[in-house]
């Protein structure tokens, strides 16, 4: 009798934009420039191989869960960085920017959906310290906070308009009407 390594089943797929094949409900990455070519998928008990044009190109444990298997070798170069980010690596360098900031980018990864919207939001915040430095984008920040303006329109806004380079006073933060369901400063004091 064959062993349980030895059956396998053969099948044809192209490969996705991801660099990724779907077999059964995971997904197994390949090197990214086979992205759109069709290759050859293997499937054992506890092994997925894939071929392409006969050549052996990546061999992954099969899960037996539904996952996504990537190995980074797999990544194009520009990718990488993606594939290793985490919330955790982008509060770190938010903190090194400032208190402000860690509280700014928390509020924003915590709004995001999936992994690359936060991954988007670290590197806008990363890109107007590159354009604004880390002071202003740290006092805009804070000046966000105070406001309650947690998206990046509005620090942008902040930045562009130099916002940050002015006192906030109390009064901006209250309403400039009279009405009934607004209460201002005093009704909590």
């Amino acid at each position: 009798f064959p062993s349980h390594d030895t059956i396998a089943e053969y099948r044809r797929t192209r490969v996705g934009m991801d660099y990724c094949v779907q077999v059964d409900d995971s997904a197994y990455s390949v090197p990214w420039q086979l992205s759109g070519k069709e290759v050859e998928v293997r499937r054992k008990v506890r092994l997925i191989e894939i071929y392409y044009r006969g050549q052996p190109v990546a061999s992954h444990p099969r899960s037996e869960r539904p996952n996504t298997i990537i190995n980074s070798a797999h990544m194009a170069p520009n990718h990488r960085y993606f594939g290793e980010w985490s919330e955790q690596v982008a509060l770190i360098w938010a903190d090194s920017i400032g208190a402000a900031t860690k509280d700014f980018l928390q509020s924003l990864l915590s709004k995001a959906r999936i992994r690359e919207q936060g991954y988007r939001a670290h590197q806008a915040m990363k890109g107007l310290v590159r354009d604004y430095g880390d002071n202003r984008v740290n006092r805009a920040c804070e000046r966000a906070l105070s406001i309650g303006a947690h998206s990046l329109t509005s620090l942008k806004s902040i930045l562009r308009n130099r916002l940050d380079e002015q006192q906030i006073t109390t009064s901006q933060l209250e309403a400039r009407f009279p009405h009934d369901n607004v209460r201002g400063a005093d009704y909590y004091r």
